[in-house]
């Protein structure tokens, strides 16, 4: 089954934010080339995003929390929730974009936490479409006491 997303739009006072969410079932959980369950496994896949338009200097703030549930035996400590915030802005030859990425394996309790910054610049208007992106991730240490 494809993507199901539904956006909310609302106000609080004069300012609008925007509420989608999404899920949707995958045959196989392909990340940056990877299958991340190893035999080719179905996973249930969620997405909340709350989007705050033109907050900080004319640019979008949004907070997403996104998840990943393998449908397959075997495969429970790879479950998967995802917390991110990020800033977009929009202009007519670049669209630029940052934010930072949490990666939470709570089935775990050993390495398998990371922390991603990343940013991503759009260039268009140009005959190809033309687009950097880079990022930055590290290693979370785990202890009983937790991060």
């Amino acid at each position: 089954m494809g993507p199901q997303k539904d956006t909310f739009p609302f106000k609080v006072g004069s300012s609008e934010i925007l509420l989608d969410i999404s899920s949707s079932f995958v045959s196989r959980y392909i990340w940056r080339s990877q299958d991340l369950y190893n035999d080719n496994g179905a996973a249930y896949q969620e997405s909340i995003t709350l989007t705050f338009p033109k907050l900080i200097a004319y640019g979008d703030i949004s907070f997403n929390l996104w998840s990943s549930f393998a449908l397959n035996k075997g495969h429970k400590d790879s479950e998967e929730l995802d917390y991110t915030i990020s800033y977009y802005k929009e202009k007519e030859f670049l669209d630029t974009s940052f934010g930072y990425t949490y990666y939470d394996y709570p089935n775990t309790n050993d390495n398998s936490d990371i922390g991603e910054i990343w940013f991503s610049l759009n260039f268009k208007k140009l005959p190809l479409n033309v687009s950097f992106n880079t990022f930055f991730a590290y290693d979370f240490k785990i202890t009983s006491s937790g991060p």
